[in-house]
């Protein structure tokens, strides 16, 4: 069965304003660093893929990267996976 992705994000506008101001504020060279934490399901990913569509729109690069529990032993494996596919992306251009 295939994930569908509702395309209008609900009830979460104070969160996707504080994630954008702080985009924002990094796209003008102000250091910024933001955590999303929660629950399983409480919709983590769909937050961060909602801010990453608003980045990519406004020409900010994105770099994406991720583990799981299962992944604990490889600390850097997140950075390594987003700059993997970061560079995989480049090739192909």
């Amino acid at each position: 069965m295939e994930r569908v992705v509702c395309p209008v994000l609900i009830g979460r506008e104070i969160e996707l304003t504080e994630l954008e101001d702080a985009l924002l504020a990094a796209n003008r060279g102000d250091g910024q660093i933001v955590l999303l934490a929660g629950e399983a399901g409480v919709g983590k990913s769909r937050l961060a893929t909602e801010v990453q569509r608003r980045a990519v729109k406004i020409g900010i690069t994105v770099l994406s990267g991720g583990c799981s529990e299962a992944d604990l032993a490889l600390p850097y494996l997140p950075f390594l996976e987003a700059l993997g596919n970061y560079l995989t992306a480049a090739d192909l251009d």
